[in-house]
């Protein structure tokens, strides 16, 4: 959407977003350390990359999100509904805080939950990668991979056409993060 402000490298650190609507927006490789995004709409948006550490996320609208790489260690998730995030490589914490949080389909294909010990309870939600490969999802000792979850080290394409594939079959969800009649 030409009208919505690209703020690819912005510094938003320590800013209060709260309730904002940054949705669809450009945001990759920002600066949103400590930043108060409480209840903001973030649907479909672009956070590649981003620094996420301490922010406040808690109830934000995050549907189909793309946050490939974002560093959310420390990050207050507590009811975000991320349904259909792209959380690839993303990087968590045990003070990451994902309490009632919603990830239903989300990707987490190369993610660090391995300190972050309430994944377990939303692993029949998300899509990860249990082979030995270089983009396997680093679960916390312990915890086993869902059997949704493919074994072969696929390449990306074929990762992401299973990815879409679970998600249309199985959860009966389109890549926005919205369920499907």
């Amino acid at each position: 959407d030409p009208r919505r402000p690209d703020l690819h490298a912005a510094d938003l650190r320590t800013l209060n977003l709260a309730g904002r609507n940054l949705s669809h927006m450009t945001l990759n490789n920002a600066q949103m350390q400590d930043a108060d995004l409480n209840e903001a709409q973030i649907q479909g948006a672009d956070l590649s990359n981003t620094q996420m550490q301490h922010a406040i996320l808690n109830n934000a609208q995050m549907q189909g999100a793309m946050l490939v790489g974002a560093q959310m260690q420390g990050a207050d998730l507590s009811g975000a509904q991320m349904q259909g995030a792209d959380l690839q490589r993303a990087v968590f914490d045990a003070q990451t805080d994902i309490s009632l949080s919603y990830f239903q389909g989300a990707n987490f294909r190369g993610a660090d939950v391995s300190q972050t010990p309430k994944i377990a309870d939303h692993l029949d939600q998300i899509f990860g990668d249990a082979s030995n490969g270089r983009y396997r999802t680093r679960l916390p000792d312990g915890v086993d991979p869902p059997a949704h979850w493919p074994r072969d080290d696929l390449s990306a394409w074929d990762y992401k056409t299973a990815w879409r594939d679970w998600q249309k079959n199985t959860l009966r969800m389109a890549p926005d993060g919205s369920d499907i009649p």
